[in-house]
């Protein structure tokens, strides 16, 4: 939609009113919405040669919140998560395929190949430089294990920025490909027997008055201690594990998101937490200090709505702290390898794996009616059906 000039100011100041229905954001009897800009998220970039200036908004029906509005949903999840004493930061890691127009992989490079192999060098170049310039903060990009697979990694920033700027990566990311002719794939699994693409979410959460990490233990002396997480950030974590089947129901919204949570490509099916153990679902990543401490789950994928995954994440980490859950015991074996009699032994479980099984999961919990809205899950219900 291209607008006049002369109603910028205008649409500045009041937002500018859609068809919300033709998006399937409402019923068609309800399709007035009006588009609130958040200008704080202003950034432009190049698509097709031209500039595309870009800003964020949120959803208002009748001038009051529209509960389909993912954004203030975030929004009303961190506040939550402020009025609890604490700040939130997170950052994703964004995975997807570059594809040739006949459908095939770019290349058949794999992790952190070179040229020749790796072709896509010069077009991560570019993308880097794009989200740099947009104000998306990169701490690094590389070619990833399947063939024509790359990924790039934020730095860690507050909970919404985190949101927000993983939404523009992509935008930036799709419009790189396309002036290369080429497709950015952000599917789960677009190549069968290859390595799928997840939207791996790093939580650190810290003290809001003295600004201390509260997932990371004391290191004395410097020295690296035996258990690195805190009971705090062990209670995050069995909200995570408590809350899994429901986190997958939201944001697994393609068949092949099962697909891509298959043993054999560090994709995680079984719902357990280790240290540095790529093949659960939920890892502490090897800090180097206890201020670097941080929490990452990596069962999602980019098949659903940013916003959306990333509040119901910290929802429910945050539900776990709240009632100050106990943890599971941490997993060291390769949970890949486990069959049904050893997670039966070890009292563990899968999460859900068809579309079908996720609907089920929606339609049955009462608690994600309370932390998304009757609105939402029934839209998550219906999008099931679709499939």
């Amino acid at each position: 939609m291209e607008e006049n000039a002369d109603l910028i100011p205008k649409i500045a100041k009041n937002g500018i009113s859609i068809d919300g229905s033709s998006i399937g954001v409402v019923d068609v009897n309800q399709s007035d919405i009006r588009l609130i800009p958040d200008w704080d998220t202003y950034c432009n970039y190049k698509s097709g040669g031209e500039v595309i200036d870009r800003v964020l908004c949120a959803i208002q029906y009748k001038g009051q919140r529209h509960p389909a509005c993912l954004r203030s949903l975030m929004k009303s999840t961190i506040e939550r998560c402020n009025k609890m004493g604490f700040d939130v930061h997170m950052f994703g890691e964004v995975e997807w395929f570059f594809v040739n127009n006949d459908g095939t992989p770019h290349d058949h490079a794999g992790y952190c190949s070179l040229p020749p192999a790796d072709k896509a060098q010069h077009i991560r170049h570019e993308i880097a430089d794009a989200l740099e310039n947009s104000g998306c903060r990169v701490k690094r990009i590389h070619h990833e294990n399947g063939p024509g697979q790359n990924e790039v990694e934020l730095k860690l920033m507050p909970a919404m920025k985190n949101a927000d700027d993983l939404v523009t990566s992509m935008e930036i990311i799709r419009a790189a490909a396309s002036s290369n002719g080429i497709t950015a794939d952000f599917l789960p699994k677009p190549f069968d027997g290859e390595a799928g693409s997840g939207f791996h979410q790093h939580f650190a959460l810290y003290d809001a008055k003295t600004g201390k990490n509260v997932f990371g233990t004391e290191w004395q002396g410097g020295e690296r201690p035996k258990q690195l997480i805190t009971p705090l950030g062990l209670s995050f974590i069995a909200g995570l594990m408590a809350h899994a089947e429901e986190i997958t129901s939201v944001f697994a919204r393609h068949e092949q998101s099962f697909k891509r949570l298959e043993p054999g490509h560090e994709a995680p099916a079984v719902v357990c937490w280790g240290t540095s153990n790529r093949t659960a679902l939920i890892r502490i990543p090897d800090p180097s200090e206890s201020q670097d401490t941080r929490i990452e789950y990596r069962g999602g994928d980019a098949s659903g709505a940013t916003h959306l995954m990333c509040a119901v994440l910290l929802a429910a980490g945050l539900d776990g702290v709240e009632r100050n859950l106990e943890c599971a015991p941490e997993v060291l074996v390769n949970a890949d390898l486990l069959g049904p009699e050893a997670l039966t032994k070890m009292g563990l479980r899968r999460i859900p794996s068809t579309l079908a099984d996720t609907r089920k999961v929606l339609e049955g919990s009462a608690w994600l009616r309370q932390v998304l809205g009757e609105p939402v899950v029934k839209y998550l219900i219906e999008g099931k059906r679709k499939h």
